[in-house]
């Protein structure tokens, strides 16, 4: 596919993905929120963090949050 503008980005190992902290509820509507943690290993910094975790979302076809939720507002 040529021209359309798609970019997906590449799907991390199971070493990021050991770092990954997952939870899930339901209100209404399925969330999902995915977080890492920080910068812990040899040439791993916040925007290899960052990469990784917008591969997980292009992978999983997820898209971020519209408006901000109830409990947390703006903080997540």
């Amino acid at each position: 596919m040529t021209g359309t503008g798609l970019t997906i980005r590449a799907v991390p190992g199971a070493d990021f993905l050991a770092g990954c902290i997952v939870s899930t509820w339901l209100d209404m509507v399925a969330f999902l929120l995915i977080g890492h943690a920080p910068p812990q290993y040899p040439g791993e910094t916040a925007d290899s963090i960052e990469v990784g975790l917008m591969g997980m979302v292009d992978a999983m076809g997820l898209r971020p949050q519209l408006r901000p939720c109830r409990l947390w507002g703006s903080a997540l």
